[in-house]
């Protein structure tokens, strides 16, 4: 009986929001070198959704960088709306057409794009660098 008690005070002292689980927003990003591996490198330093989310990136400076390709939870309440947000990405960049050292040549690359926040879908940017020898980053969006 005293375990009943119990697991009924645990059961009902969770609240509504505690007790179901919702999907989150979610942001992926997928960063992909132009020159398979050997050409030029971007890595994610910063992501500002509107200036309202800024989420900073603790980067890895490596071919294989793991803080390229994340997905990010999104707390959409922090946004004043979920579609056309503004993305602000800053890059550091090593172009393709020097000796690869791993060490970023250009700082604070700035290249923005819009997306939308769908309920059931996550939010993808791929970013590629646009030549071998360049820090021009492309973006593209698409929703999974």
């Amino acid at each position: 009986m005293r375990y009943l008690l119990i697991l009924s005070v645990l059961l009902f002292g969770c609240s509504k929001e505690e007790a179901f689980i919702r999907k989150p927003y979610q942001l992926r990003t997928a960063v992909l070198t132009a020159g398979y591996g050997q050409g030029t490198l971007l890595w994610i330093k910063e992501i500002n959704l509107s200036k309202e989310i800024i989420l900073d990136i603790n980067v890895d400076y490596s071919y294989e960088s793991t803080s390229n390709n994340k997905i990010y939870n999104i707390d959409i309440e922090k946004l004043s709306d979920t579609t056309d947000v503004k993305v602000i990405f800053t890059f550091d960049c090593e172009p393709g057409n020097v000796e690869t050292d791993l060490k970023p040549d250009y700082f604070d690359i700035k290249k923005e794009v819009l997306i939308n926040f769908y309920k059931d879908k996550r939010t993808v940017i791929n970013v590629e660098a646009s030549s071998f020898s360049n820090c021009n980053p492309i973006m593209v969006v698409y929703y999974e």
